[in-house]
């Protein structure tokens, strides 16, 4: 313990006891708050809108674009953009990611859809058709099963060097929903210093224990009053707000699958209020083949796609007003003001209509071919150009293993090729951009099925991986990852959690003393560890 001479300290706040206690970081809340799915573009919309012809357009002219001259001087997607295709270029690359979310929403509406019978639902059908998963994603799928399910156990072991001294981590992060508990436990090694770590939560309370820092376990209990130091010096407020967060967070692990839900519910509905009209049939190719195909085009305009945005942030704000609540509560507890957490009110749904404020109409075309989808075209035009997007699905062992997509800004160009093929049981995949000519190879993946063997080449290093599945569990080991680190992920379905043993220091009703003497023995304990 140390002597009565040494300087003091607020064992909360960490300011000498002479000074005012003033907290160092007012975000610190301690809790992580789970984030809701957001969109990756704003033009997903799905509202009915007037179709705006394109005549220019040589896909809806149903002329064969591959007699289409190259562009002379195409835009290199990686450089800045000019000051007057500032605006242009952030809805085009908009435009590049909303067809891809178009798509996805398609195959998920598409799944609940009766009998295809309307335009709207041949284009779903095609897309269903079309989106098949490859052997790797079948692999991968019982992941994505377990973690829905809600109890499982995910497991980590990552062993590397930072800074010329080797570091190890070995984490096992368990859920089970239904109980609403968590515990997340495991080891930390760093130049030879080894530390343990367990983490339980549940409806009573939150437990942590270090035995490397403490002996006793840190308790904190929601449901019982604070009446200790921590109280007096952050206040009732702060300690009322901390508990409804992790309260909300613990009913989360069973909200979040009907969030998810009502988000689809909004896309679902304005999908199909959307009017599609024929277009012109257009040619393209197909497993080396020109085949002629059926065309369905919808409009979709800055107001429907607003609208939208509207409808889901009603969802965001449904699942998550009270754990923004709880966390303006407490900043505002911790010293700060409205003005401080304006921003807070704001949901990325909020920000994404500001960004899209001015974008043009967007014709969006589908072309079908024996109930598939051969390709994907969007145009529009504003005040200073054209603009392009062509997704091509040329097809391979699944219709997506060979795909193109062209983009282009009034005049300039280029284009994503993603080239597949499959060798005996082996999936080879290249990601390739083409620009002014020049070829650059983005990545290479192989996998081999039959052994379960991946391999990942990138400029920025190889991951070498073994994936092995089944009904009850996942595991990933990764070599050679990035030429630095090993890593191996673990999941397998149920869980075994268990609270951490030992006598509790309990920070809801420790007094000032109980905190200084804390404070000192850690320092006793730790001292030459680090």
């Amino acid at each position: 313990m140390s002597e009565n001479n040494e300087t003091k300290f607020d064992p909360v706040t960490g300011q000498n006891v002479a000074q005012t206690p003033q907290p160092e970081n007012p975000y610190v809340t301690g809790q992580n708050v789970a984030q809701a799915p957001q969109p990756e573009n704003p033009y997903v919309t799905g509202q009915n809108v007037a179709q705006a012809p394109q005549p220019e357009n040589p896909y809806v002219a149903g002329k064969n674009t591959t007699q289409t001259p190259p562009p002379q001087n195409p835009y290199d997607p990686l450089a800045a953009p000019q000051p007057s295709n500032k605006k242009n270029m952030k809805i085009l690359l908009g435009v590049i990611f909303g067809v891809i979310a178009v798509i996805v929403i398609a195959i998920i509406c598409c799944a609940a859809s009766g009998v295809f019978t309307s335009k709207n639902k041949k284009v779903l059908k095609a897309a269903k058709n079309t989106f098949v998963p490859n052997e790797l994603m079948k692999d991968l799928n019982p992941g994505t099963t377990l973690i829905a399910g809600g109890n499982y156990t995910l497991a980590v072991e990552l062993a590397g060097e930072t800074d010329g001294k080797d570091i190890g981590i070995k984490a096992s992060y368990q859920q089970n929903a239904e109980q609403k508990m968590h515990s997340v436990n495991g080891k930390v090694e760093y130049s030879g210093v080894s530390v343990d770590f367990h983490e339980y939560m549940d409806e009573d309370g939150l437990l942590i224990s270090v035995p490397k820092l403490y002996p006793d376990v840190f308790g904190y209990y929601f449901n019982e009053e604070k009446d200790g130091y921590a109280a007096d010096i952050l206040g009732n407020k702060f300690f009322d707000a901390f508990d409804d967060l992790c309260l909300t967070s613990m009913n989360d692990m069973a909200a979040s699958a009907k969030m998810s839900a009502d988000y689809l519910q909004v896309l679902k509905e304005n999908y199909d209020a959307l009017e599609f009209v024929n277009a012109p049939k257009a040619t393209f190719q197909i497993e080396g083949k020109d085949v002629s195909c059926k065309g369905y085009t919808t409009t979709l305009t800055e107001e429907n796609v607003d609208a939208c945005l509207d409808e889901l942030s009603e969802v965001y704000d449904t699942y998550n007003k009270n754990t923004i609540d709880d966390v303006k509560t407490m900043c505002k507890e911790l010293g700060l003001d409205d003005e401080d957490l304006k921003d807070f009110d704001c949901n990325a749904f909020d920000s994404l209509k500001d960004k899209i404020d001015g974008m043009p109409d967007l014709d969006v075309t589908f072309y079908i071919y024996k109930n598939r989808l051969a390709a994907v075209v969007v145009t529009g035009t504003d005040e200073t150009g054209d603009m392009e997007l062509d997704v091509e699905f040329r097809g391979g062992t699944t219709p997506t293993q060979n795909t193109f997509i062209t983009y282009g800004l009034n005049g300039d160009s280029g284009t994503l090729k993603i080239l597949g093929k499959t060798e005996d049981s082996v999936e080879k995949t290249k990601i390739v951009e083409v620009y002014d000519g020049e070829k650059t190879t983005l990545a290479s993946i192989n996998y081999d099925y039959a052994n379960k063997e991946l391999e990942i080449e990138t400029d920025d290093g190889d991951i070498m991986a073994t994936i092995d599945n089944s009904d009850k569990g996942l595991v990933i080991d990764m070599e050679d990852l990035y030429s630095a680190s090993t890593l191996k992920l673990t999941l397998k379905r149920g869980s075994n959690i268990k609270k951490p043993e030992g006598d509790v220091f309990d920070i809801g009703t420790a007094s000032e003393d109980d905190f200084y003497d804390l404070v000192y023995d850690i320092q006793d304990l730790t001292r030459g560890l680090f």
